[in-house]
């Protein structure tokens, strides 16, 4: 969503990246979002099966129809493809934890111990890493947004956002407040009619 997308800089590699795979590929796309014009490997603008300008836009509605479906929406390519292989048996290597999510639970955790400082520091030190700029003071808000920035496309903003008492609440697309039931995933039939000691979660 163009929220996620707003909280980067332009200098932050996270959302812009250009590697010499990808064009020694044949392909035109950069690492992080696409958004804007596309081109093709030797610059030239691309279009969609309409011939109109493949031009992304921030924008979109959880469901598109007509003429700008191609074009709504920022698309994702965080990770660079596996060009050497097609199908189901590329070689990509699926990312479960990283030093940098490490990195940021330190982060968090003294932070939350009331260690402002550190925590500010190790903020920045990524920050400096990514090409962003460094801040000057930080909060919770911050700390969920650098998360955000760092590991988007991880499946860990859920997570994220439970433990910051942000996930009931409201964003772009999601105009209103959820249920507190929905912070826990209801306990499959199947599971709880093999285990008399299973009780379904509440609410479900």
């Amino acid at each position: 969503i163009s929220d996620l997308y707003n909280l980067f800089e332009e200098s932050d590699s996270r959302a812009y990246g250009e590697y010499d795979y990808i064009s020694d590929n044949g392909s035109g796309i950069n690492v992080g979002f696409l958004v804007g014009q596309q081109f093709d490997v030797d610059g030239n603008p691309l279009e969609d099966r309409a011939q109109n300008p493949l031009n992304f836009t921030p924008d979109f509605n959880l469901t598109e129809t007509g003429a700008n479906l191609e074009v709504t929406g920022i698309r994702c390519a965080k990770f660079a493809p596996d060009f050497g292989v097609q199908g189901a048996s590329v070689n990509n290597d699926y990312i479960w934890f990283r030093f940098a999510d490490v990195w940021l639970m330190k982060a968090e955790a003294v932070f939350r111990k009331g260690d402002n400082a550190t925590a500010l520091d190790m903020i920045n030190t990524l920050r400096t890493a990514r090409g962003a700029s460094a801040l000057g003071s930080l909060s919770e808000q911050d700390i969920l947004d650098e998360r955000s920035r760092e590991l988007y496309w991880e499946g860990w903003k859920r997570n994220d956002q439970i433990r910051f008492n942000a996930f009931l609440g409201t964003w772009q697309a999601k105009p209103n407040p959820s249920d507190p039931m929905r912070l826990l995933f209801p306990i499959p039939a199947e599971a709880i009619s093999t285990n008399a000691e299973l009780v379904q979660n509440p609410g479900y």
